[in-house]
């Protein structure tokens, strides 16, 4: 599902929902689901959103992670660290409890996609 919401932001939602074809619609990489088939996903998400995405796991702690541009390359501000580039369109993860893509600098900024638990 895809909503609008103010000043161009764009929300994706997913779930993924009980029963015999419960990873159909996954797209975190530590629930046991197969590598491959998981980057499929991502990357399917990020040709329906238009952009790459940052992913970032929910770490339950106080760290709040800066993304920034550096040439045009995801970059963790408190480390000045490029974020892995391990499949097209997805980069990270980010290991954080919250993150911030500052948008300046970039010519079209990566969607953010935030795994959580359910606890």
């Amino acid at each position: 599902m895809t909503m609008s919401l103010w000043a161009g932001a764009r929300v994706h939602l997913t779930v993924v929902d009980p029963g015999t074809s419960a990873l159909a619609g996954n797209v975190g990489l530590h629930v046991g689901d197969q590598t491959e088939l998981v980057r499929a996903r991502r990357a399917a998400l990020a040709d329906v959103l238009g952009r790459d995405i940052v992913w970032m796991n929910q770490t339950h702690s106080t760290v709040v992670e800066v993304i920034t541009s550096v040439e045009g390359v995801p970059t963790a501000a408190s480390t000045a660290r490029a974020l892995d580039h391990r499949a097209p369109g997805q980069w990270g993860p980010v290991e954080a409890d919250g993150i911030i893509i500052d948008a300046r600098g970039w010519e079209e900024a990566p969607a953010l996609a935030v795994l959580t638990a359910d606890c």
